[in-house]
């Protein structure tokens, strides 16, 4: 498998630079991904800064430890003011398949950063991972984010139903695809 360098995996887009996640970027990462209404939709808790430092330099190596996965993963930043907005990730396993994964900070939500980062991140591994799927798994109760990734093309095409049990109630999630042209 072909981890692309930091260098290639930069993006760029009208209002954003996708970088690709770092150590260094744990401070401000932190301090996004601490509200705990973040997680009402998943089963983890905002990590303290210790943990997350030591996740990135996992993720920095952009493969996994048993090396049967790829892990690209973006810190998103304004152009305008060089604030972090959200963290984009896609994991590539051999073959054409990949998963999609995104958190997007309160202050960020509803004003079209997760659609335009989704839209540049799609266009990347279409370019550079030669994939023909790429999915998602989404809580059936998480409407903002079914919603978003409808709008950038991607179509239900499972349930999962108690696919997890967290915060006392159990999770039902939808599988939503995005399927490339080849």
């Amino acid at each position: 498998m072909n981890i692309p360098s930091d260098e290639k995996l930069l993006i760029k887009t009208k209002r954003l630079i996708l970088e690709p996640i770092l150590v260094s970027h744990a401070n401000e990462m932190a301090k996004l991904l601490e509200d705990s209404e973040l997680y009402t939709f998943i089963p983890n808790d905002p990590l303290d800064l210790a943990k997350l430092q030591k996740k990135y330099e996992l993720w920095s190596k952009r493969i996994s430890p048993d090396r049967d996965e790829i892990w690209l993963n973006w810190a998103a930043r304004l152009t305008a003011s060089d604030e972090v907005v959200g963290h984009f990730q896609v994991g590539v396993r051999e073959g054409t398949e990949s998963n999609l994964a995104y958190t997007v900070g309160l202050k960020w939500q509803r004003k079209g950063f997760a659609l335009e980062a989704l839209h540049a991140v799609l266009k990347f591994v279409n370019a550079n991972m030669d994939l023909r799927v790429i999915k998602a798994w989404i809580d059936t109760r998480n409407i903002a984010s079914i919603k978003l990734v409808e709008k950038i093309g991607m179509q239900r095409v499972g349930f999962v139903q108690k696919a997890d049990h967290f915060k006392g109630s159990d999770s039902d999630e939808f599988i939503y695809q995005f399927s490339f042209s080849q």
